[in-house]
């Protein structure tokens, strides 16, 4: 009797130690999972900016994973008293296959996207996932807010990667400077046309206009800043890149 007595104590102190053990490790693996750093993230860029009223505002939709992923989604959501979708573009994207294409709608102020890789091997690294154009409405600050964003691991069983909090991408529409317009008399009737003056083909401010400023050009081109934008059409392209090639030295 003493010794199934003297047992009992012994046992259960060991289950309530087993159990003690237990509930250490489940709290340091809840801790340990939440301050895990992200896997993955999916984020606006630029994220913040000065727009002009009256050009197109362009902005990308990038991916970065450091585990192989294979399937991405969310929505971006924007004022649509402030800023219009005009353009998307996807066909140089990361996912290939889109189960629901990205699609806008520019009277409720989104735009819903989900695709994915079929990579083998799926997807690692940093890369573009859409490229968006807006045209702004109005002056004030216009606001992009990612939501919903999901990125799948490649593992086979749809897991979700950890992926930091996206951050909302924030931008201020002006009206074009000032300093930045000239006039110009052609009216018949005798009235003033105020004009933007045409950005310098120097963009390297060298003095001249040569191969550096074409390497310039390249690396600018369908991106939102107006210094590159030569002929002044809200659009840094191609056109662009023909003036200034017939402005060579």
């Amino acid at each position: 009797m003493w010794h199934t007595i003297a047992m009992f104590p012994i046992t259960l102190g060991r289950f309530l130690v087993g159990t003690a053990i237990l509930g250490i490790v489940g709290i340091m693996a809840t801790v340990i999972n939440v301050g895990m750093e992200p896997e993955a993230e999916m984020r606006i860029e630029p994220v913040a900016g000065v727009s002009v009223l009256g050009q197109p505002l362009y902005v990308t939709l990038v991916v970065e994973s450091s585990l192989p992923v294979n399937a991405f989604s969310g929505l971006i959501s924007y004022d649509p008293s402030q800023l219009e979708v005009i353009a998307i573009d996807y066909n140089t994207s990361i996912a290939d296959l889109w189960v629901e294409e990205p699609w806008y709608e520019n009277g409720a102020g989104t735009l819903s996207f989900a695709g994915g890789t079929t990579k083998s091997g799926g997807f690692t690294g940093e890369d573009t996932l859409i490229k968006i154009a807006f045209m702004p409405k109005r002056e004030g600050d216009a606001r992009l807010t990612l939501s919903r964003a999901r990125i799948l691991e490649h593992n086979g069983f749809g897991t979700d990667a950890t992926i930091a909090a996206p951050i909302d991408a924030l931008f201020t529409v002006e009206e074009l400077a000032a300093e930045a317009r000239t006039i110009s008399d052609t009216n018949s009737d005798g009235t003033f046309t105020i004009m933007p003056e045409k950005p310098d083909s120097d963009l390297n401010d060298d003095g001249k206009v040569n191969v550096a400023d074409v390497s310039i050009m390249m690396m600018q081109l369908l991106s939102s800043d107006s210094r590159y934008d030569l002929n002044l059409d809200g659009k840094v392209n191609l056109a662009d890149l023909s003036i200034l090639l017939d402005a060579r030295n």
